[in-house]
């Protein structure tokens, strides 16, 4: 059986506490894993931040949408937005083995969000970043 969640951030600043007071409901409404949830929440974190760090301009609007088979537990993640084209999964990855100080800055989010994902795939449609991670 499926199970859907959505939630969608008008342009301006995103407030997390509403967002995830919502996805942490829908988890134990339909009984999925608190590990995932800690997943999840911490990669819509880091790519919400950086659309509207980086996306330009104060009217991106953020759709996100989430579908839960909750006989396998397996999660798809959906992430849209009206932000300047970005391909998350295309940022170079960062060498971890260097120092802090040789290392330039930035990325590290991202490459969390990479190593958190089973698979993350990116498209720029209809004036829209849409990017649909597995988790």
């Amino acid at each position: 059986m499926t199970a859907e969640f959505t939630f969608h951030v008008s342009a301006g600043e995103f407030d997390f506490i509403p967002f995830n007071r919502n996805l942490e409901s829908f988890f134990a409404t339909h009984r999925l894993p608190q590990n995932k949830l800690f997943t999840i929440e911490l990669i819509v974190e880091e790519l919400v931040t950086n659309t509207q760090k980086y996306g330009g301009g104060g009217k991106i609007e953020i759709f996100i949408r989430l579908s839960a088979d909750t006989e396998t537990n397996r999660i798809t993640l959906q992430i849209k937005d009206n932000a300047r084209p970005f391909d998350p999964s295309r940022v170079e990855k960062i060498d971890t083995t260097l120092s802090i100080e040789k290392r330039a800055v930035g990325g590290l989010g991202l490459l969390l969000v990479q190593e958190k994902s089973e698979s993350m795939k990116y498209e720029y449609r209809n004036c829209c970043n849409i990017t649909t991670l597995m988790v």
